[in-house]
């Protein structure tokens, strides 16, 4: 916990290395608005929100989420797919979105670079033995920096906002403040560990 007012912080356990279940759905949304902000930077390419990727058979996973029970061969906008990610915690949306975001080596590579080298993702989702792996305090850092202008332009942090402020599952974190207080966070579940961050 960081009180911003006074800069003090307390923490338990905050280095122990936890199942990420959806939680790691961050790091791949953070890595996807990197790309996005790097592509419209280089001006190679200023619509990949817009872009539209194949719903196939592939792609189509157990466990969150409705995407997969929608028709395959249907093409969804990254935006489309982002969002679900977020807001539904849909697996499927989120096997797409890593393929865009080039896959879990790069967000991987992505995370060790910005200091964050207990945030792992080894599988495609859903991930039930837990093998993709979170610290709270990496977790949190990761949170925190969605602020830094060198970490996100306005534009994707806005919209990050905007999915998070989202969640559908308020029976966590949401639960404990006003209903009118905008919570952004992100919600995981695989039965051997529950969390919110």
């Amino acid at each position: 916990v960081w009180e911003y007012s006074s800069a003090k912080s307390i923490s338990i356990n905050s280095d122990e290395l936890f199942s990420a279940a959806s939680i790691i759905k961050l790091p791949i949304l953070f890595e996807l608005f990197r790309k996005i902000d790097k592509c419209e930077k280089d001006e190679t390419n200023t619509t990949l929100l817009s872009k539209n990727l194949l719903y196939d058979y592939k792609n189509q996973t157990s466990g969150s989420g409705d995407l997969q029970y929608s028709p395959l061969n249907k093409y969804h906008s990254v935006d489309y797919l982002a969002k679900t990610m977020i807001t539904h915690s849909d697996n499927s949306a989120t096997n797409m979105i890593l393929e865009e975001a080039a896959g879990k080596l790069s967000v991987n590579f992505a995370m060790r670079s910005l200091g964050l080298d207990k945030i792992k993702k080894e599988e495609r989702l859903p991930d039930l033995e837990g093998k993709n792996k979170i610290s709270a305090r990496q977790i949190a850092t990761l949170l925190y920096n969605r602020d830094n202008p060198k970490f996100l332009s306005q534009k994707s942090k806005i919209t990050s906002k905007e999915y998070m402020a989202n969640v559908k599952n308020r029976s966590l974190l949401q639960a404990g403040v006003p209903e009118e207080a905008i919570l952004i966070h992100k919600t995981g579940d695989i039965g051997t560990m529950l969390g919110d961050a």
